[in-house]
């Protein structure tokens, strides 16, 4: 069911279907705080989601039963915040885009930074060169 769901979503082209089709998953307390983005290049459906920044903070102690997959096992419980590791706090930051990454200096720029400016200059490449082809 969550395949012929996902599929039936990325070919929807209206946000308010797209909520409609997610509710009827069965983890729709989770989905229905997310909203989601369509993209179509070269013909190809991709589904994206970013769960908002209200839905993200849970009460320590909070059973995750959506999450107990494993047989004879209990279903995960939140830590307190800082019982986890610095890293966590830093994923629900966004990444910076192509244009911010231009204006840091090459002396200034970190590691994970360059790698990111990177990969998105050979994103960029490969999609021009594809609209080249197409022409």
């Amino acid at each position: 069911m969550m395949n012929r769901c996902c599929i039936k979503i990325a070919r929807q082209t209206t946000k308010t279907a797209i909520v409609d089709t997610v509710k009827l998953l069965p983890i729709a307390g989770t989905l229905s705080q997310t909203s989601y983005f369509q993209n179509s290049y070269s013909g190809r459906h991709r589904l994206y989601g970013c769960t908002s920044s209200s839905a993200l903070p849970m009460k320590a102690g909070t059973e995750l039963k959506t999450l107990g997959i494993f047989k004879g096992q209990d279903t995960p419980i939140t830590l307190e915040r800082s019982e986890y590791p610095n890293w966590i706090n830093t994923l629900s930051q966004p990444l910076a885009s192509l244009a911010t990454l231009r204006k840091i200096p090459n002396e200034e720029a970190e590691l994970d930074q360059i790698k990111r400016y990177l990969k998105l200059t050979r994103r960029q490449a490969v999609r021009q060169r594809n609209e080249e082809s197409a022409s």
